[in-house]
């Protein structure tokens, strides 16, 4: 059916497209056939407004279409958007044949540009959801809190490095207004935090594991910090801050940032992270004995999937060559950095640092096989917080400070804006939370205000973010910006 809709409308777009192919066409023209082509999208919506595809109204697509015209970068958002609702309800099996259906409809009435450029945003969603011909990441603890939440399915970091990421998150402001610029300059409490204004509400707030603030000592918004991780005594990479291009290397560290080994063992980020779990389990079993009435906050920060890439042996076995995708955007195969991203590169390219190739695929099995031993983890501090009476009065909120390449474009680590890079997993899960998806843009800023609204205290700066409540309460607003801004290790300049 679809077929003889598109054959229609071929007839009258034929010469369109001719003309638009035609070098010679003016911008003038090329302005002209854009509007004749929103208007034959305007007739296909109107013809087959009612058809259904798999069960999955056609309606969606001929809208981003016709919005096409007008906002390429909207459609894009729409189109994804739609696309998620599908992956979500149909069978996998069905996805293909509806992915070649749709880039022949567009192809035919000529929107191939935006095929193209929905490309990327499809193999997102379908390396998210785990098709089959993208890696399926073992994470079952992580689905149960995912099942038992909300997830906020477009989460972004305010800044994708680990030191202002988290200063934003304390603080609830941007980087360009707490002024903690890069991984030298870590937070100590010189700004109030969502912790102090627990505090000040005489709610008990501990940490347990990596915080990346900058001395146990300071007073940071904790009324106790165990065994916390914080940033290499206490000043960090002063190093990784020089933007000078001629000065730069001089004295930045011509080491392996990935780690000197790579592959199955134990490292001292994943002996760690044990570490964080067994204490958190001590400091729930105390809790427990305490019979504690009043609320509480606990903090955990656990280490993985960070670098360096090394796992323990029974994780790495679980992603094993064959089973990998192949590198999204390889350079190996004709990919070109955006100029900003080569210059940043240059500096430190870790993929030019692998031994041989198959050093660079042990890389990926160790990073997938870093997050599911992440997930085993949250797993035991979930059991502990069920055995020991938590969990019917406990809400979870499940986070990272930024995401990784790992690979993609042959970028490694994170400090980009691509979305491996500066996209976050955000799950609210509890008893009390109602589950589903909100796609409503988010950040770390918008988790420090949920913090604060959730035991009724104010916020600490009356910074931008919003209470994740309140959002995930209301229709999903396009129009929300998820702003973040990058001025630290090997840029050039500041990036947004």
């Amino acid at each position: 059916m679809i077929d003889g809709l598109v054959e229609t409308l071929n007839e009258k777009r034929e010469k369109l497209l001719e003309e638009l192919e035609d070098p010679k066409t003016s911008d003038e023209r090329m302005e002209e056939i854009q509007a004749e082509l929103e208007e034959l999208g305007t007739e296909m919506k109107d013809k087959i407004m009612n058809f259904e595809l798999f069960g999955f109204s056609i309606k969606s697509i001929i809208g981003d279409i016709k919005e096409e015209a007008l906002s390429l970068e909207e459609s894009i958002v729409e189109m994804k958007l739609a696309m998620e609702d599908f992956f979500q309800n149909w069978q996998k099996k069905l996805v293909f044949d509806w992915v070649k259906i749709v880039k022949k409809f567009l192809d035919k009435i000529g929107l191939k540009k935006l095929f193209e450029v929905l490309a990327l945003t499809w193999c997102d969603v379908l390396e998210l959801l785990g098709f089959p011909f993208e890696i399926n990441v073992k994470t079952p603890n992580i689905d149960r809190l995912a099942n038992n939440g909300v997830i906020f399915s477009n989460a972004y970091t305010s800044c994708p490095i680990c030191v202002p990421a988290r200063a934003s998150f304390a603080t609830g402001l941007p980087v360009h207004k707490n002024r903690l610029w890069d991984n030298a300059m870590p937070y100590y409490g010189q700004i109030s935090s969502w912790g102090h204004s627990l505090q000040s509400h005489n709610v008990p707030v501990e940490s347990i594991g990596k915080l990346h603030y900058r001395s146990e000592e300071d007073d940071d918004g904790f009324d106790k910090k165990h065994i916390p991780m914080m940033v290499v005594n206490g000043v960090g990479m002063v190093w990784g801050s020089i933007r000078r291009e001629n000065e730069r290397s001089k004295v930045f560290r011509n080491e392996r940032m990935l780690g000197e080994y790579i592959g199955p063992g134990n490292s001292k980020y994943t002996d760690y992270d044990e570490a964080v779990v067994s204490k958190t389990q001590k400091w729930l079993e105390a809790k427990k004995k305490n019979k504690e009435s009043k609320p509480w906050c606990l903090y955990i920060g656990l280490v993985a999937p960070h670098f360096p890439l090394v796992v323990p042996q029974k994780y790495f076995d679980m992603y094993p060559r064959e089973t990998l995708p192949e590198i999204k955007l390889d350079p190996n195969g004709g990919y070109k950095m955006h100029p900003w991203i080569g210059k940043q590169n240059e500096l430190r390219n870790s993929n030019n640092q692998f031994k041989d190739e198959n050093e660079k695929w042990a890389a990926i099995s160790a990073y997938f096989g870093l997050c599911s031993f992440l997930d085993e983890n949250i797993g035991k501090i979930i059991t502990s917080i069920t055995e020991n009476g938590f969990m019917d009065n406990t809400t979870i909120i499940y986070t990272s400070d930024h995401g990784d390449n790992v690979g993609a474009r042959g970028l490694w680590g994170k400090s980009n804006f691509y979305e491996e890079s500066c996209s976050i997993p955000l799950i609210v899960s509890g008893k009390k939370i109602n589950k589903g998806i909100c796609k409503t843009p988010v950040t770390l800023m918008d988790i420090s205000e949920t913090i604060v609204d959730h035991f009724s205290c104010k916020s600490p700066n009356n910074g931008p973010g919003q209470s994740l409540y309140e959002i995930a309460d209301n229709p999903y607003d396009h129009n929300r910006v998820a702003f973040s801004e990058y001025h630290a290790s090997s840029s050039i300049s500041g990036a947004y």
